[in-house]
């Protein structure tokens, strides 16, 4: 996500007929005409909104995603007819753009989760979901040293795939021992469960399953080998299993 400088918020007055005929043309399609732009548009809104630049642009963004259709998969007999962005997606993008953003503009998760209306740990579930959770410790400047920081994210890395190659296996569930508490792993369907003591779960889908479970082993401090160590990766010992 591109950092905002710290200013005060850009606003400008957009009309929600413009845009519409704004972005047919970027994409390549031909205007259309006032009835029809208006439909597009949605309800009146009445005067045009005074908007937040910074923050529609990230919106934008956050839904090119959600509007992909993924490739090579066959409609589902249980939604039939021309594709359609789920409800999960379109929320879950929104959640991620409500955390990044206000943590982004506000510098910490305390003063994000404040002007979001929301929980500390509700921004730090979201933004581990998203694979975007930046430990305080990796944010201060020297508080590890770059090369502690690479080997640490070498070794969880290298544990998450091992951990998630146990679950395409058959394996329901498997363990991984951290510096700080043990994580739980969980494939439920299409979906991967990761379970950290004393917090919320955290749910992935299988291609965002490794950056996810990367990041959460980041956080607790990296991987553990089973004397207690701390696991190198494959560049210096075996990691734990």
């Amino acid at each position: 996500m591109a950092r905002s400088e710290s200013r005060r918020p850009i606003t400008r007055r957009l009309q929600p007929t413009e845009l519409v005929q704004f972005l047919r043309s970027l994409v390549g399609l031909p205007p259309l005409d006032g009835e029809d732009a208006a439909n597009v548009a949605g309800p009146p809104l009445g005067p045009a909104p005074l908007v937040d630049v910074d923050a529609w642009i990230e919106w934008c963004l956050a839904g090119l995603e959600v509007c992909a259709p993924p490739r090579g998969t066959s409609t589902p007999s249980n939604r039939p007819g021309p594709w359609v962005p789920t409800v999960r997606d379109a929320v879950e993008a929104g959640r991620r753009f409500a955390a990044n953003f206000a943590v982004v503009r506000h510098g910490s998760i305390s003063q994000a989760a404040v002007r979001a209306e929301t929980s500390r740990q509700w921004i730090r579930r979201t933004l581990k979901r998203a694979g975007t959770y930046q430990p305080p410790a990796y944010m201060a400047n020297g508080t590890k040293s770059k090369s502690t920081q690479q080997q640490r994210r070498r070794a969880s890395e290298a544990r998450a795939v091992d951990a998630l190659a146990e679950l395409g296996r058959g394996m329901t569930e498997t363990s991984i021992a951290t510096a700080s508490r043990p994580v739980r792993v969980h494939m439920t369907g299409d979906f991967v469960r990761i379970e950290i003591e004393g917090e919320a779960s955290i749910h992935a889908s299988q291609r965002q399953a490794l950056r996810v479970l990367t990041t959460t082993l980041v956080e607790l401090g990296g991987p553990i080998d089973r004397e207690g160590g701390e696991s190198r990766g494959n560049d210096g010992g075996n990691h734990a299993r």
